[in-house]
């Protein structure tokens, strides 16, 4: 069911309404000034009252302005979890759902602790700008947050192009 959201691009520009189910938004943002990053936060507000969303946005030094609805680093666009579900018998499993790049090569939920430590990683979702993760977990109870990241390979958690900003914070009962 389509949604209407209002965002603020945290750029100073007027505030802009998009009306969807998944997707994303293209923006603008000035080049920063040479040798520079610019970084901003995107909030967004679903029209109906609930409640908002913060996400961020740098702009890589260098003199050329990147279009962005997600975060870009270094030509970077990084994925962003939309939503998560618990799920599992003993409810401590999660499942996200991403949206990134249509070109991206995988996208992954890595999860994080209170701490800020990451615990978990998704298998990589690919095709074409959202899907869902399959199960992460177990996990112990605590609460946690999910950011997500383009998948780089490996075993090891991604580090370089993370989503910034709030991410998704969830609890897992104990």
């Amino acid at each position: 069911m389509p949604r209407t959201v209002k965002i603020n691009w945290g750029d100073g520009t007027p505030e802009e309404e998009w009306t969807g189910d998944k997707g994303s938004k293209d923006h603008q943002y000035p080049a920063p000034p040479p040798g520079q990053t610019a970084n901003y936060q995107i909030t967004v507000t679903p029209a109906d009252g609930g409640a908002p969303r913060t996400v961020g946005v740098s702009v890589p030094c260098g003199g050329v302005p990147y279009g962005a609805s997600r975060s870009v680093l270094a030509g970077c666009v990084r994925p962003l979890v939309t939503a998560v579900q618990i799920v599992g018998e003993q409810n401590n499993q999660v499942v996200a759902t991403l949206s990134f790049n249509e070109s991206s090569s995988g996208a992954v939920a890595v999860i994080y602790d209170q701490s800020g430590t990451p615990v978990a990683k998704s298998a990589p979702v690919t095709g074409s700008g959202a899907g869902n993760t399959a199960p992460v977990g177990p996990l112990a109870p605590g609460t946690y947050v999910a950011r997500g990241c383009q998948d780089e390979g490996g075993s090891g958690y991604p580090s370089s192009c993370c989503e910034i900003g709030d991410g998704f914070s969830f609890t897992i009962g104990g």
